[in-house]
C-alpha cells in the first residue's frame, strides 16, 4: 500500500465576488447584488493539510478569492489571492478577516466593542481610516463575517512596485 502524500489537493473554492474598492464587469453578479459562491472548474490551489490542521484551518471550508484595492496595502496587495476558512467567525481581535458588507468583499483587521459592535482596520491607515458598527448598523447594512483569512499571496507584476 503507497504511503499518503502530506500534500492533498483539497478542494477549494474560488468565489466570485463584487469587490469592495472598484466594481468589475468580468464577472456575472447575482441581481441582488450578494456574494457568490460557487466553484470555478479548474481553479485549485494545492495546501500541505498538515501545514493547515496546524494553522487551526478546515479544509473543508477552505475557499480562495482574488481581491482588489489598497485598504491592505503593503500587507495584502491589491489583486492578491487569500485563502479564507469559514469555519472560524469569532472574532479574535487583531486577527484579519474577509467580510460581507452589502454584497461587497471586504478584507480587514476585526475587533470587538462592546454590546457586539465590531470595529474594521485597514492596514493602510493612511488613506483608510477605522469604521465602527453597532449590531444594529451590522444588520442593516448587511455585515457579515466570511471567515478568518489565513494566507494570502501576490502575483508581482515587473515594474509595479517603481517610484
Amino acid at each position: 500500500m503507497p504511503a499518503l502524500s502530506p500534500f492533498g489537493t483539497m478542494r477549494l473554492l474560488w468565489t466570485r465576488m463584487r469587490w469592495s474598492c472598484r466594481t468589475t464587469t468580468k464577472w456575472n453578479w447575482p441581481r441582488d447584488g450578494r456574494i457568490a459562491v460557487q466553484e470555478i472548474p479548474g481553479r485549485k490551489l494545492r495546501f500541505s493539510l498538515p501545514a493547515l490542521r496546524e494553522a487551526g484551518v478546515n479544509p473543508k471550508k477552505a475557499i480562495c478569492a482574488k481581491i482588489r484595492g489598497n485598504s491592505m496595502e503593503p500587507l495584502i496587495m491589491d489583486r492578491s489571492t487569500i485563502g479564507i476558512d469559514q469555519s472560524a467567525t469569532d472574532v479574535i481581535d487583531g486577527e484579519i478577516y474577509a467580510l460581507e458588507h452589502e454584497g461587497m468583499l471586504r478584507v480587514k483587521y476585526l475587533y470587538r466593542l462592546p454590546g457586539g459592535g465590531l470595529r474594521l482596520r485597514s492596514f493602510n491607515r493612511a488613506e483608510h481610516d477605522d469604521e465602527e458598527y453597532s449590531p444594529k448598523e451590522m444588520q442593516s447594512q448587511g455585515i457579515s463575517i466570511i471567515g478568518w483569512v489565513f494566507w494570502w499571496s501576490t502575483l508581482r507584476s515587473r515594474g509595479a512596485f517603481k517610484r
